[in-house]
């Protein structure tokens, strides 16, 4: 067994792997690692203070452990293509539905490219982003997407629903 394994076995560690149907566009192979705790995380990282540029990360984490709550690890995904546009999580709903997450901890500055990247090739499903500054639902069309902007206890309601 190899090491990375054994964090994973031992709930350190977060393993997401790639949603792909292998298009040429698509990153096929990388996981991506989170490390399940994010004290920890600041310690390796020498942070004694945050600064706002950490909270983007830590949040992500804590949206990561509110989806595992509520669904396998095995059904939580991200996306990448070789353009670099990324998605935090992908989360397949139905057979024929996947809903994207993006997760920003200030939503001024959001940019849809990623999601309008993904839903060409993935049309169907939801398109969320979550943050803590959004304190009930919105949607928005943003570049011919519908977009949900929402907080992480609503998001989860919902995707639990689906």
């Amino acid at each position: 067994m190899n090491y990375l394994s054994a964090l994973e076995i031992t709930h350190v560690i977060d393993v997401l792997h790639l949603y792909s149907k292998g298009g040429a566009k698509e990153i096929i192979k990388q996981p991506q690692i989170y490390g399940s705790d994010t004290g920890f995380i600041c310690h390796l990282r020498g942070w004694t203070e945050l600064r706002l540029d950490d909270c983007g990360l830590l949040w992500k984490n804590l949206v990561l452990d509110e989806l595992k709550t509520n669904f396998s690890i095995a059904k939580i995904f991200y996306w990448k293509d070789k353009a670099d546009h990324e998605i935090a999580f992908v989360v397949k709903s139905s057979r024929s539905n996947t809903d994207i997450i993006e997760c920003k901890w200030g939503i001024k500055h959001f940019s849809s490219k990623a999601m309008k990247a993904f839903r060409k090739l993935y049309p169907t499903g939801t398109n969320w982003v979550v943050s803590p500054q959004v304190e009930r639902q919105l949607t928005k069309e943003i570049d011919g997407l519908e977009i949900n902007f929402t907080s992480l206890p609503i998001l989860i309601r919902s995707l639990f629903r689906s």
